[in-house]
């Protein structure tokens, strides 16, 4: 029953893309939505919470058709900010990550300790600083690399393909 529910859905996107020129359905990022109503289709007979988002997103949805079939532009912001929370709840439930996330957190970290380990093993900053960046973006990587292979990586960015 999910999977038809989520059918149509897809189905209601398709035709609110047909409605909308390019630059509408790029702000509207109408490929996330796509996306997330994917992941919140396979999580829903497991969590209540998705399959609400998915009805409330069915709402939300015909609303946005009923206001672009009447002409009338739609509410960039409302929309933007109703898929947010969607992508929220996915990320704090179902432990979901962005692509990048772990190389932007390793990052930092790796900075960190990088110019706390230059400082007091080699008395300079300077050394340290590319040291701990280079072990941040190893680390990192690797388990953004491992995150996509379990499937926990969720596409937030409608330019993302991979």
């Amino acid at each position: 029953m999910q999977l038809n529910h989520a059918e149509k859905l897809e189905e209601l996107l398709v035709n609110i893309k047909e409605k909308l020129d390019e630059e509408d359905t790029s702000k509207l990022e109408l490929e996330r939505c796509q996306r997330i109503i994917h992941r919140a289709s396979t999580y829903s007979s497991n969590c209540k919470a998705c399959g609400d988002y998915l009805l409330e997103l069915e709402s939300h949805l015909h609303d946005l058709y009923e206001k672009v079939e009447h002409g009338k532009e739609p509410n960039v912001k409302e929309h933007r900010s109703f898929v947010g929370n969607i992508v929220s709840h996915m990320q704090k439930e179902h432990k979901l990550v962005t692509k990048g996330y772990y190389m932007s957190v390793f990052i930092s970290i790796g900075t960190g300790l990088g110019l706390v380990f230059g400082s007091l093993l080699f008395d300079q900053l300077a050394l340290g600083l590319p040291i701990g960046f280079m072990l941040g973006i190893a680390i990192g990587a690797g388990l953004d690399e491992d995150a996509k292979k379990k499937g926990n990586v969720i596409q937030i960015f409608t330019s993302a393909k991979d």
